[in-house]
Order: C-alpha cells, then sequence, then structure tokens
C-alpha cells in the first residue's frame, strides 16, 4: 500500500470515530482549504500542527502527558 492509498484508509477510519468531528475541525480551523477532505488533512498534517480533530481529544495535553508518545514523535491519536 503506497502513503496515498494509506491516508485514504486511515481518513475513512477516523471518520467513522468520535474523536473526529468535521464540524468541529473546520470551525476551530478556518484555514482548512475549501473542498479539503477535513479528515485526510488532519492524518496528513497534525504530527505537526497538534490540532484538536474534536472537543473529546487534544493531541497537545496527550503528548505532553505520555512521554512513549513525545519521545516517538508519531501522531498522538
Amino acid at each position: 500500500m503506497n502513503q496515498d492509498e494509506n491516508y485514504t484508509k486511515l481518513s475513512h477510519i477516523l471518520k467513522d470515530t468520535k474523536l473526529f468531528n468535521e464540524d468541529y475541525y473546520r470551525k476551530h480551523n478556518q484555514d482548512l482549504p475549501i473542498g479539503e477532505d477535513a479528515a485526510r488533512y488532519y492524518i496528513e498534517n497534525n504530527r505537526t500542527q497538534l490540532r484538536c480533530p474534536s472537543q473529546y481529544f487534544h493531541p497537545g495535553w496527550y503528548k505532553n502527558h505520555y512521554e512513549d508518545v513525545k519521545k516517538s514523535n508519531i501522531e498522538p491519536l
């Protein structure tokens, strides 16, 4: 599976969880390009941006409270 296929698969999985809310994400990230798949954008960019995917998960807080996640440099969600 190439990276594009992987991002597509992950975005479909993310959309089916309560941890990602597209309306919330768009409201709090108004720089998201119109027409952009919000879940895919989150997956592709959030490792460095640490934007909240919903009101239920704050990646910056999670990364700061779990040393293993902080050291691994992976996207916390």
